[in-house]
């Protein structure tokens, strides 16, 4: 059986004279040109990556016609700001009936006569599903409307990423009577990313009021005034299949518009990522979260979270599979209070989370005897934890602490502090241990981590580092001992 091939067109590189750059340039693409032509009839995806793509998109048109997969970046240079740079991509298109896929990458204003001619040429596409737009430049008016308009009856998946469009979305010409989702009946899922520019809140409102098929929004930039008033937006049917959100370089959110963001996507989250922590004095977030979302969400990414919060959530998300928080807001220990409720969280595929040493401001100090047990019993509970997680493929781990010189037990992925306790995670493949700051490994870790975790093909953490036991006499020992597994990469 023949199979389809796959072409990568990369830019030249920057190093030599402009001449020089222009004839590697030519000779790859007579190269690859004359590839496609002995293997047209297979040839099923290609992807553009550089900026002169005139002749190279023509001579595609030309010579593939079976194509089903189609990635162009087209144009980053001043002298790509013209009509032709996309119109060779737009004929390629229409000379493949075929394409399934189909995404546009571009940095430059394009005429529009030839954005007209984008939108005719997708709706021509008889079996197009997906379909993937990238713009920066400033949108001509009214041209959105008409995309909408136009797409392929076929299409099931949409993702438009045009960050200034928030910016100019009031100069749309919509109508009342424009609701896309009726138009076509296979759309399953689209993602719109757009920052949301003061003053014009209630344009983009009116504009997800008509999309109610999307299911993922991302406001790259936003600020806690503009969350307020996307919140009446969120609480009517407007975005009922709203299932992944993405908040960016937000201002500190306060408490409350958490709670009035959680209530208002009430049982619909799935997947939440936001770039900014919470204040300190927040104490209700883990709650809210469970309460309003710990029937649905499966992915989870909030830079900053008390470690109380930490808790709630991975023991009252059933669902979740990704949760990656770098830091925390206080001092305590996630296992300092008991009893603690076990994590529920059994299909967890991908965790990041730092631990701290569990030190919590008291009026008199513990003896010694009493800090190195209930370090002891704080350990063993972590590890106990993170055992249950036995569908764990990537874990990233962290333990912080100010005293640097800290003689009682701590998670420093030692047999000795309970490493064994892992032993379930037999799907693991990555490790990542860098942000464990008094890290103790050496050969018997070493040889354990080969034994127990088949999969494992990637340990981070190990190298140039200054505290691993017995580093003299260890540390080749367990690194020539780690490189020979098959595919195991140590950094």
């Amino acid at each position: 059986m023949t199979k389809g091939h796959h072409y990568r067109l990369i830019k030249a590189g920057e190093a030599g004279s402009q001449e020089q750059q222009d004839e590697q340039q030519h000779h790859r693409q007579r190269k690859v040109v004359e590839i496609l032509r002995r293997n047209t009839r297979w040839t099923k995806s290609v992807s553009l990556k550089t900026n002169s793509q005139k002749g190279m998109a023509s001579l595609l048109s030309s010579n593939c016609q079976r194509l089903e997969d189609l990635t162009c970046f087209a144009g980053t240079s001043v002298e790509d700001k013209n009509e032709w740079v996309l119109s060779p991509i737009l004929d390629l298109v229409a000379n493949n009936p075929l394409l399934q896929t189909f995404t546009l990458q571009t940095e430059i204003d394009i005429p529009w006569s030839t954005l007209q001619r984008l939108p005719q040429v997708l709706s021509q596409g008889l079996r197009l599903t997906s379909l993937q737009l990238d713009f920066t430049w400033r949108p001509c008016r009214g041209w959105l409307r008409y995309l909408l308009q136009n797409l392929p009856l076929t299409l099931q998946h949409l993702e438009i990423d045009w960050k200034r469009l928030g910016k100019y979305l009031d100069e749309e010409p919509f109508s009342t009577r424009d609701s896309w989702p009726e138009t076509y009946p296979y759309l399953v899922a689209a993602s719109f990313t757009f920052e949301l520019t003061e003053g014009k809140e209630q344009a983009v409102h009116e504009f997800l009021e008509r999309c109610h098929f999307i299911e993922s929004f991302r406001y790259p930039t936003v600020a806690g005034r503009q969350i307020t008033t996307l919140v009446p937006v969120l609480q009517t049917n407007a975005l009922s299949m709203l299932a992944s959100l993405y908040l960016g370089r937000l201002n500190r959110m306060t408490e409350t518009q958490w709670c009035e963001l959680v209530v208002a996507t009430a049982g619909r989250i799935k997947t939440f990522d936001m770039d900014a922590g919470f204040p300190s004095t927040a104490t209700s977030i883990g709650t809210m979260l469970v309460t309003h979302w710990g029937a649905t969400i499966e992915s989870l990414r909030i830079p900053c979270l008390l470690y109380s919060d930490i808790q709630l959530i991975l023991s009252g998300c059933a669902k979740l599979k990704k949760f990656d928080c770098t830091w925390t807001m206080d001092r305590t220990d996630i296992m300092d209070d008991a009893p603690v409720e076990p994590w529920i969280c059994t299909d967890m595929q991908i965790m990041q989370l730092v631990f701290s040493d569990g030190r919590r401001h008291r009026v008199e100090e513990p003896s010694r005897s009493q800090m190195e047990t209930r370090a002891v019993q704080r350990i063993e509970h972590a590890y106990g934890q993170l055992g249950r997680l036995v569908h764990l493929k990537e874990l990233r781990i962290g333990w912080k602490t100010e005293r640097a010189f800290w003689k009682y037990p701590h998670l420093d992925m030692s047999l000795q502090s309970g490493l064994g306790r892992l032993s379930g995670l037999k799907a693991l493949e990555t490790l990542d241990m860098s942000n464990i700051r008094l890290l103790n490994f050496g050969i018997p870790e070493a040889r354990w981590m080969v034994h127990e975790w088949p999969l494992l093909k990637v340990i981070r953490g190990l190298k140039d580092r200054y505290n691993v036991a017995d580093e003299c006499i260890e540390r080749s020992g367990y690194l020539d001992l780690l490189s020979e597994r098959r595919g195991l990469t140590v950094q």
